[in-house]
């Protein structure tokens, strides 16, 4: 497998933010020693797996505009500057390319998006695990539910509850630092 890393010109088959050259360097400073152990073609692997993830994950939250609606992916981008001033419109960030990178290095241990396994329970999948106990009250309607988790401890889902561990989004704080400055600001200030 050959990468084709986008290198700031917008490629229509561009599939890596990151060479593997460029990784195994960034990587040389801290003695990785996860990356250090895998072999090449496991490492274009992940760096796909990764540059695919921050399109999954950041596609739609880059600041600014795609470069040419032919690119493959969300770099290189107008409208979007470094802490100089300079338009990136023309490059793929420093700082985009090391994100790929740690989140590359998590691909070779895990999956980055993790797929949500349900057991099974009377015939249905049930999101947290074997009821234990469930209570239902009628006026004013309320309803709780205990899961076995497979812990020592049970979860609790009551109306109206926000557990959902589906839903949430694993975070890899060395990588997620390093995209956070080239994400639209999503929190709305209301009058």
């Amino acid at each position: 497998m050959a990468l084709t890393v986008e290198d700031g010109t917008g490629l229509v088959g561009a599939d890596a933010y990151i060479s593997v050259a460029n990784a195994d360097t960034y990587f040389l400073a801290s003695a990785n020693a996860t990356w250090a152990a895998a072999t090449a073609p496991a490492k274009e692997v992940a760096i796909v797996k990764a540059t695919r993830y921050m399109e999954k994950r950041f596609g739609t939250k880059w600041k600014g505009l795609i470069a040419s609606s032919e690119q493959a992916l969300g770099w290189p981008r107008r409208y979007v500057y470094d802490e100089r001033g300079t338009e990136l419109a023309d490059q793929v960030p420093v700082q985009i390319a090391r994100a790929c990178a740690e989140y590359a290095v998590q691909a070779l241990i895990n999956p980055l998006i993790p797929e949500t396994v349900y057991p099974i329970a009377d015939g249905a999948p049930v999101p947290f695990g074997r009821i234990n106990r469930k209570v239902e009250k009628v006026g004013p309607i309320y309803e709780e539910t205990y899961y076995s988790t497979g812990s020592a401890h049970a979860s609790r889902v009551g109306s109206g509850s926000s557990l959902v561990d589906g839903d949430k989004i694993v975070q890899y704080p060395e990588a997620d630092f390093l995209v956070g400055p080239f994400l639209r600001n999503t929190k709305r200030v209301g009058r």
